[in-house]
């Protein structure tokens, strides 16, 4: 491990601190902090996004409040780092962020595994609690975990800012509301090669077992949802719940595909996206959603998708799917993410999820390739 800038003490039990905000670096080697304390890391507020943690295993830590793994009040980089197992009774056990700059927030190539807030206070965050600042999540993965209240895997609570998550993963995570993330402020939320899988909610009237957008913009592109469950009584929007403080959404080469609500029966359009709002938010485009009815047109689809192994949250597309080379190319973001990390931003997107190129097949092999 390599520390430089006093950066980063911890004590045999797994307790540190993150102080200073200048040349600080801190690495390790699948070094696993494991410690039942208040929070096993706590970053301080003049930490700037020169400080970096990175390739940390944070466990088993037991918060009374917030951020049993990482109590942060700076903006530090978070990478390569697992968390998992950390238990909290108020917000973000995984990750509990309140950064004081208004700087992004960046946290790549992280797992949150398996971390859960219980039934006491705010009951937001189980993987990750984010507030006040803009934020990157870039190739993360959030399964397993679990919230009392809102957000099971992310919880999102920012105003006036931008917040991007790309080629990011949501499987079996469970909350009320936003089983696999919940969106509570007036921001710009992007989502771009993500899959929901298998998240749900924990009461019978819990909305939005996918994602819960309680206001701000939503834009979603190549996103995936697939068997997200929200309750079963009177719970609504399995893959997406659109309250009607959300100023609006645009959906666009996403499927929404085995996700159920309370409607019952077969799963229907408002069971893959339920919107709330009063005056109706745009329309989805080159879309594949069950049971479509009111959005037919606007080259959307109901299309089985002929996933290979939805069960196992195994999304790629079988050959003979009918999905294949029929979403709209000009939809494909710039790559803000800089998700080949090449230091160009200003180029289109060129990853899926799997870090494939993102344009194949098409009529021949060069320039009319096709987005899938």
């Amino acid at each position: 491990m390599d520390a430089t800038g006093d950066c980063l003490d911890y004590d045999v039990e797994g307790t540190g601190s993150c102080t200073g905000g200048t040349d600080c670096d801190v690495d390790a080697a699948d070094l696993d902090i494991d410690g039942n304390t208040t929070h096993i890391l706590t970053a301080a507020i003049d930490v700037t996004d020169t400080a970096r943690l990175d390739g940390f295993i944070v466990e088993r830590g037991f918060g009374g409040s917030d951020g049993a793994g990482l109590n942060s009040a700076g903006n530090p980089v978070v990478a390569n780092c697992v968390f998992q197992f950390n238990a909290g009774r108020n917000r973000g056990a995984g990750i509990y962020s309140l950064p004081v700059s208004i700087d992004t927030q960046t946290i790549t190539d992280c797992t949150f595994k398996k971390n859960r807030i219980t039934t006491t206070g705010n009951g937001q965050g189980g993987g990750v609690h984010f507030s006040t600042a803009s934020a990157l999540f870039k190739r993360c993965v959030f399964t397993g975990n679990s919230s009392s209240k809102e957000g099971g895997g992310l919880y999102i609570n920012t105003t006036d800012n931008q917040v991007t998550i790309v080629n990011c993963s949501f499987i079996d995570n469970e909350a009320v509301e936003g089983g696999g993330m919940y969106f509570g402020g007036n921001a710009t939320y992007t989502l771009v090669n993500t899959i929901f899988s298998r998240n749900k909610s924990l009461t019978l009237a819990g909305h939005g077992a996918g994602i819960y957008t309680k206001s701000g913009t939503l834009e979603a592109t190549n996103c995936t949802f697939s068997t997200n469950v929200a309750g079963a009584s009177s719970g609504l929007g399995g893959g997406i719940y659109i309250t009607g403080a959300v100023t609006n959404a645009s959906i666009t080469n996403c499927i929404f595909w085995g996700n159920t609500d309370s409607d019952g029966g077969s799963p229907d359009e408002s069971s893959q996206i339920h919107d709330a709002t009063d005056a109706g938010i745009d329309a989805p485009t080159y879309c594949d959603i069950q049971g479509l009815s009111g959005w037919i047109g606007n080259n959307n689809r109901n299309d089985n998708p002929q996933f290979r192994d939805a069960a196992n949250d195994n999304l790629r597309l079988k050959f003979a799917s009918l999905l294949v080379d029929v979403a709209d190319n000009s939809a494909i973001p710039d790559d803000d993410a800089d998700i080949d990390d090449d230091d160009i931003m200003d180029e289109e997107l060129p990853f899926d999820l799997d870090a494939n190129t993102r344009k194949v097949d098409g009529i021949d092999s060069g320039t009319t390739a096709t987005v899938d």
